[in-house]
C-alpha cells in the first residue's frame, strides 16, 4: 500500500493481482513442487555412506539391514529400513544423533560428532547444487 499527498487528502492505491497473475504463480508453483516431488522419490543410484574411525563403508538405500560402527567411545549402531536410515544407539552422552531421526533424501548427513561417525546420503546427482552448498 503506498500513500501520498494530492490536494491535501490521502489516496491509498492498493495493488492487486490480476487472474493471469494468479493463474502464472500457480503453475508456477505446481511444477516446482513436483520437480522436487519427483527428484526425491527415485532411489535409483542412491548410496549411503558411513564414515568411522574403521574406515569408510558404502551400501545401497534399499537394503534392510542394521549395522555396528565402533568409535572412540564405543559402538554405534546405524539401522535402514523403509523410514530411511538413522542411528538407533550411540555411546554419546547428548543422544543429538539418535534424536535426529531417519534421513532418506540426497544429501541430508547425520554426524555423531563425539563418536566421530557421520552419516551421509549420497546420488548420481545431489539434490542440492554447488551454490546451495
Amino acid at each position: 500500500m503506498s500513500f501520498y499527498r494530492r490536494d491535501e487528502k490521502q489516496i491509498y492505491t492498493f495493488w492487486f493481482f490480476t487472474a493471469g497473475d494468479i493463474v502464472s504463480v500457480t503453475m508456477l508453483l505446481g511444477v516446482a513442487f513436483l520437480l522436487a516431488f519427483v527428484q526425491n522419490w527415485s532411489n535409483e543410484g542412491v548410496v549411503v555412506k558411513v564414515v568411522s574411525i574403521q574406515g569408510e563403508e558404502k551400501f545401497e538405500i534399499d537394503q534392510a539391514m542394521k549395522r555396528t560402527y565402533k568409535g572412540p567411545l564405543g559402538m554405534t549402531i546405524i539401522e535402514n529400513d523403509s523410514e530411511g536410515v538413522y542411528i538407533s544407539e550411540s555411546p554419546c552422552s547428548k543422544q543429538i544423533c539418535v534424536f535426529q531421526g531417519p534421513i532418506k533424501n540426497r544429501g541430508e548427513i547425520i554426524a555423531c560428532v563425539p563418536n566421530r561417525i557421520v552419516v551421509t546420503i549420497w546420488g548420481e546427482t545431489d539434490l542440492y547444487d554447488a551454490v546451495a552448498k
